[in-house]
């Protein structure tokens, strides 16, 4: 099944120009496709199974999705991050700051 380039491109649009390799194959790509995007330059690997499309702008927001992505199902910006996404504070932190709960936790 060939997805609609489309849906693709608005799932990036409305997740920070993210998408994980489920996700991919969510949204109807071939494991074959994800590996296409990579090889030719139009995704890059941020995190393991955790893609950019290289034609979105880096942004703290970016930075700190993907760390939740790459952190699992159950991860969630805290500290810092999380009082900067509620506009507590004016800047991100240097580094996300993210929680994943223990219980849950995979082997990293």
């Amino acid at each position: 099944m060939k997805p609609h380039p489309r849906k693709v491109a608005e799932w990036l649009q409305t997740h920070d120009g993210l998408i994980t390799r489920d996700d991919g194959l969510a949204v109807g790509l071939s494991v074959a496709q994800i590996h296409s995007h990579l090889e030719k330059g139009t995704w890059q690997r941020v995190h393991q199974d955790v893609y950019r499309a290289t034609a979105a702008p880096r942004t703290d927001r970016q930075i700190l999705r993907a760390a939740c992505l790459a952190a699992g199902g159950a991860a969630v910006a805290s500290h810092t991050s999380a009082a900067w996404l509620w506009g507590l504070v004016d800047r991100a932190p240097r580094r996300p700051e993210i929680t994943v709960p223990t219980s849950w936790a995979p082997d990293l």
